[in-house]
């Protein structure tokens, strides 16, 4: 563990991470994202902006209490219990981190040998999960501690099922069951680069709606695609 501490914009800017500021509220833990005077945020955003458009985004910081992070290149891994505490423990020890904004717990600057093809996927510890293009948030005058510690990479070890991506369940025979679960947190951590070609989406919505149709749940798949 290091002693140092930074502001977040300060770390971010210095990690060559993108952010932009969010009207974000949060009222007895339930979070209502609105309209800046500017835009409507989405998670998207961050692959499909600018640079400059992003940049412009961040002359706004004064105006908002929230700020959105990219987790695309850097990834978080996001504490979401209060169990694993020797697990989070470690994490705390040799990582840069930030307290969320809404329960207080540690959210892990990390990266991962190898790519993760969903943005974001459930660790190998309930109620710990990492975002890897699913933005992170938090406040605007957030502090990162062990700011001078390396960001380390880990062990895809680390993620439950190790990469279950889109294709795990395109190439499934018809009759092969997949649970609703499995397929939903497939389908709301699908790359966006990977998947914003109408040809590419087809072949999702065709997958999900055959899956939904002979695993019994067509109308929950169907709202997946929504």
């Amino acid at each position: 563990m290091s002693d140092s501490r930074s502001p977040i914009i300060k770390y971010l800017d210095e990690k060559n991470i993108l952010w932009f500021p969010i009207n974000l509220q949060i009222i007895n833990n339930k979070k209502e994202l609105k309209y800046t005077s500017d835009y409507m945020p989405s998670s998207k955003d961050f692959t499909t902006l600018s640079l400059e458009q992003i940049k412009d985004r961040q002359t706004l910081l004064n105006d908002f209490s929230f700020i959105a992070i990219d987790t695309n290149r850097i990834q978080h891994i996001d504490v979401d219990t209060h169990d694993h505490e020797s697990h989070v423990d470690q994490l705390k020890e040799r990582c840069p981190y930030f307290m969320s904004a809404s329960k207080g717990l540690p959210h892990v600057f990390c990266s991962f040998h190898e790519p993760i093809e969903l943005q974001r996927v459930q660790s190998i510890y309930e109620g710990i999960e990492i975002l890897s293009g699913q933005w992170s948030y938090c406040r605007a005058d957030a502090v990162v501690y062990n700011s001078d510690l390396t960001i380390s990479p880990f062990s895809n070890t680390l993620i439950q099922g190790v990469n279950t991506t889109i294709n795990d369940v395109i190439d499934k025979e018809i009759g092969d069951p997949i649970a609703f679960d499995i397929l939903e947190k497939v389908v709301m951590g699908l790359p966006i680069k990977k998947f914003d070609s109408y040809t590419e989406w087809f072949k999702v919505v065709c997958a999900v709606t055959n899956i939904g149709l002979f695993d019994d749940y067509e109308r929950k798949a169907n709202n997946l695609l929504h």
